[in-house]
């Protein structure tokens, strides 16, 4: 079974990488560039046609595509014709080659846009403490941080939206909270109080969903998983400290600042004691730990949304991917995150493609989309042999307003070739090596 999970990865990653051959493709046709051959797939031809001038083939090996375009090889015969790759305007060059990139970006929005919209299993669970304004309601009810809000005057609370809503309704009657503290259950009343500028009765607590100690899944190549964690665990200490939540887990083991943190788990009723490794990565100001474990929830329910929350959705969720990202290079490049555990390449992209198969078609088409944005900025990036690299030698040309020599191209992109497939190795290796460990 593990096999398919591996086939289908290997297929959508074509297919994705196929998408951005599409978007030079479409654009190339849209601004009067002469496409020669649009490719589906690498290696040998398993059929060929021709429509309207441009050969169209299916290789044997469907592992992407390419486009290839009228005067982008310096030695076509045909490269002096009006219409060549080379003499087109500065913009529609620039569209033909930054198109890829955003194809990518695109097919990630409508996998998003898709999922959104025919639902999915959300999480849903009651709601944690972690923070409480002084002097406020909360406060002089005794609620603590920490604490899991499960009920409001007999009322189940199964996401933070509920507690805001009923305070609305019961403006300022006093309202009886059944909370769970150190696994002890008790009631609290606490009067909310009107808040000017928000315009909304409020307790004055700063909530979060509550997430379990209860290990649901265990990412492959992280410090959970190297630290022999496993799913149905529970993460019982830190340091000696007893953990009531996941929420609570993380902050000791970011209390304690080191690189390793002594925890216990309880598995099968006993406690086994772990040295776990200690990543952690920031995110808008927040630090987080990056350990690979992923907390269970309190239980499931069906959401779906209308097409234009969907998109809009979708948007947001693209511009969180993006960021987080772009934090990890930063974090990569300062040297917080370790290379040698962090970077990944087509071996690992497989075999995380096929674990997040097995976890069903939700998570394996958003692990999808996640990627596409990946191929989207690292595409970008300006290095010779991307399409940011030869976006940049654009930019250049139109700086210094002449063509760049041929020759100095040819030896720029040779050296960052070499480059990018040293890296390549280097990831490869790492990659089978972290698969015998």
């Amino acid at each position: 079974m593990t096999f398919i999970y591996i086939l289908v990865t290997l297929f959508v990653l074509g297919l994705c990488i196929l998408f951005h051959e599409l978007g030079h493709f479409i654009s190339a046709l849209s601004v009067g560039a002469i496409v020669k051959e649009f490719s589906i797939g690498f290696g040998p031809p398993v059929k060929t046609w021709h429509y309207k001038g441009i050969k169209f083939s299916l290789r044997s090996l469907f592992l992407g595509g390419y486009v290839k375009i009228l005067g982008d090889d310096p030695n076509d015969p045909e490269k002096d014709n009006p219409r060549s790759f080379k003499n087109l305007g500065f913009w529609r060059r620039f569209l033909i080659l930054i198109s890829g990139v955003f194809s990518n970006l695109f097919f990630a929005f409508l996998i998003l846009l898709f999922i959104n919209w025919i639902g999915y299993q959300a999480p849903v669970s009651p709601i944690e403490v972690r923070g409480i304004e002084s002097e406020s309601p909360a406060a002089q009810a005794g609620i603590e941080k920490y604490d899991i809000i499960y009920e409001i005057n007999g009322q189940e609370i199964r996401q933070s939206e509920d507690l805001l809503r009923y305070l609305q309704e019961r403006e300022e009657e006093v309202v009886n909270l059944a909370i769970l503290r150190n696994e002890r259950s008790i009631n609290l009343e606490a009067v909310p109080a009107y808040d000017e500028e928000r315009g909304q009765y409020l307790l004055g607590v700063h909530i979060r969903p509550y997430l379990s100690a209860v290990v649901q899944n265990v990412q492959v190549n992280t410090p959970a998983r190297q630290a022999g964690i496993e799913k149905g665990d529970v993460l019982y200490k830190v340091e000696g400290n007893r953990v009531y939540s996941y929420n609570h887990f993380e902050e000791l083991i970011l209390e304690e600042g080191g690189d390793e943190a002594r925890i216990t788990v309880l598995r099968d009723g006993e406690e086994i004691d772990k040295t776990l490794r200690v990543e952690t990565i920031t995110i808008r100001g927040q630090k987080m730990a990056n350990i690979g474990v992923e907390p269970q929830f309190f239980d499931e329910e069906k959401v779906r949304h209308s097409f234009l929350e969907s998109a809009w959705g979708s948007v947001l969720m693209i511009g969180t991917l993006i960021e987080y990202n772009v934090v990890a290079v930063a974090a990569l490049i300062r040297g917080s995150l370790p290379v040698r555990e962090s970077l990944g390449g087509p071996v690992q992209i497989v075999q995380l493609g096929a674990h997040q198969a097995q976890m069903g078609p939700i998570v394996f088409w958003r692990f999808m989309a996640l990627l596409n944005v990946v191929l989207f900025l690292f595409n970008l990036l300006p290095i010779p042999v991307l399409d940011g690299g030869h976006i940049l030698f654009l930019v250049v040309e139109k700086v210094i307003r002449r063509p760049i020599p041929h020759a100095v191209q040819a030896f720029v992109t040779q050296i960052f070739f070499v480059l990018l497939l040293a890296l390549f190795l280097f990831v490869t290796f790492n990659d089978i090596l972290r698969l015998f460990s």
